[in-house]
């Protein structure tokens, strides 16, 4: 049994949980492909091309609110919000109203999950079982320690050592402009593939992937 492991902060946890089971069951018939990541490489990445960050709520009732505050200590504001439409609304909205002050910021508009300390069990679970690594974004590119790896004393449950899998280098379509859409370099309709060669039911970049994707919703939903 090979478990592909995808996802972030908020999935990671979980898989930990698993390879621990296995290591105390001693099974040798299961191991794990990790493709996880971590936010705050890709903040660093982002900080200079955004105006704030709408951060995910459902990383930081994991991880805390730490590397926001530390963001906008270094003038890159920010917002945490939840997912429901009124808890978007209110978090984009007390975001305007912060940011035309001209001060950098971070506000908590999720506080019935997420806690300035995070889940500490569920940080320190990960911190014993696996370590970072560079990691590669669709539609940005490779950036450093962003990816989370099993650690050595697990690694008789990690796929890649188990079955001798070769690094994948992913390719993108040079006509794509994710990584310029991501970083709010460029609108969705402004990719000579959008709505062309280029829809949710044949994405060719990550931004069309799925219906969080941002020109996923462009295509959906107009702007």
């Amino acid at each position: 049994v090979v478990f592909l492991s995808v996802g972030f902060e908020t999935t990671t946890p979980s898989v930990c949980l698993a390879v621990r089971s296995a290591k105390d069951k001693k099974l040798d018939n299961f191991s794990v492909l990790t493709a996880n990541k971590t936010m705050p490489g890709a903040y660093e990445a982002m900080k200079d091309s955004t105006d704030l960050f709408l951060y995910p709520g459902h990383v930081h009732a994991i991880t805390g609110t730490g590397i926001c505050e530390e963001l906008a200590e270094r003038g890159v504001s920010g917002i945490c919000a939840g997912f429901t439409a009124s808890e978007l609304v209110t978090a984009l909205a007390v975001g305007v109203t912060r940011f035309e002050k001209g001060e950098p910021f971070f506000v908590n508009c999720y506080p019935r999950v997420v806690r300035a300390q995070g889940q500490p069990a569920a940080v320190k679970l990960v911190e014993e079982m696996m370590e970072p690594c560079d990691s590669e974004w669709r539609g940005i590119g490779e950036i450093p320690m962003s990816g989370m790896k099993l650690r050595d004393s697990c690694r008789e449950y990690d796929a890649r050592y188990k079955f001798g899998i070769p690094k994948i280098e992913g390719r993108v379509n040079p006509a794509c402009r994710c990584g310029e859409v991501l970083q709010g370099k460029c609108m969705p309709s402004d990719c000579p593939v959008f709505g062309k060669g280029c829809t949710p039911e044949h994405p060719v970049g990550a931004c069309m992937v799925s219906g969080e994707g941002a020109c996923s919703a462009f295509y959906l939903y107009g702007g």
